[in-house]
């Protein structure tokens, strides 16, 4: 994979996760085999996306198993900021619609990142 150059020097990396690779073992690789010897600046983790439950653990939303998968290895040290994205999971205003209410788990889960890893945690 190649860097896309952004507008403020970053660079965008996509590292995407096929399917039996929501474990924190696997996460890990493929980012450190994407970043090569770079420590990443930061991850915009769309993983709340993900639909369904984990396989075997018909409870577990695969979306926010694979963000806790996510931010074990985040606590790499040099690893900086994590973000995680979600779709339809609270409302902005009160006319929103919640669509994916499952995906309102990442916020607790973020909330629990940035207490225990501030410096890693960005929202």
């Amino acid at each position: 994979m190649r860097p896309r150059p952004g507008g403020a020097g970053a660079s965008a990396l996509p590292v995407e996760l096929g399917p039996g690779e929501l474990d924190r073992e696997s996460i890990a690789a493929r980012i450190a085999a994407a970043v090569a010897d770079t420590a990443p600046s930061g991850v915009l983790s769309l993983l709340a996306l993900t639909e369904g439950t984990l396989p075997g653990w018909d409870a577990v939303p695969a979306g926010t198993a694979g963000t806790l998968a996510l931010l074990q290895p985040w606590a790499t040290p040099g690893w900086r900021a994590a973000v995680a994205a979600d779709r339809g999971a609270v409302a902005a205003a009160p006319a929103d619609l919640l669509t994916a209410p499952v995906q309102a788990q990442i916020w607790g889960l973020g909330q629990v990142a940035a207490l225990e890893h501030p410096d890693r945690w960005a929202g």
